[in-house]
């Protein structure tokens, strides 16, 4: 699975990129995440403007990896970079042993970005 969590700023600065994907082969450099990361950063800018809701879903595709957003109210973006559904495995690495899960559903990201969020508020708010 490749799965990159990235927590963006209001002023585009990365705050957190952990990657939570599972050790193995994987059709993307590992800078990749970071790179479509940062690019789909413009669409959600145009997309908070036309959206009421802070969960955009599937906001940008680049070659085999997709990104999920979700923006909080303090303008703070969380990324979840997956593998793209469409992209189907190249014919030189066919022959593994192991074939790839598929990526993780709407319903699954949502409740992944939204708990990320939760843990986001409760960090901030500890007094602590």
């Amino acid at each position: 699975k490749i799965l990159v969590l990235i927590i963006v700023s209001r002023d585009d600065r990365p705050l957190l990129i952990q990657d939570l994907s599972t050790p193995g082969w994987r059709p993307d450099p590992p800078h990749l995440a970071s790179f479509v990361a940062h690019q789909a950063l413009d669409v959600i800018d145009e997309l908070v403007w036309t959206n009421p809701s802070m969960y955009l879903k599937e906001v940008d595709v680049f070659d085999c990896l997709a990104v999920w957003a979700f923006v909080s109210t303090s303008h703070v973006r969380f990324l979840l970079v997956t593998r793209a559904a469409t992209w189907t495995l190249p014919a030189s690495a066919a022959g593994q042993s192991t074939p790839l899960p598929p990526p993780p559903s709407c319903d699954s990201v949502r409740a992944f970005l939204k708990e990320v969020h939760e843990l986001y508020c409760k960090y901030l708010y500890n007094p602590l």
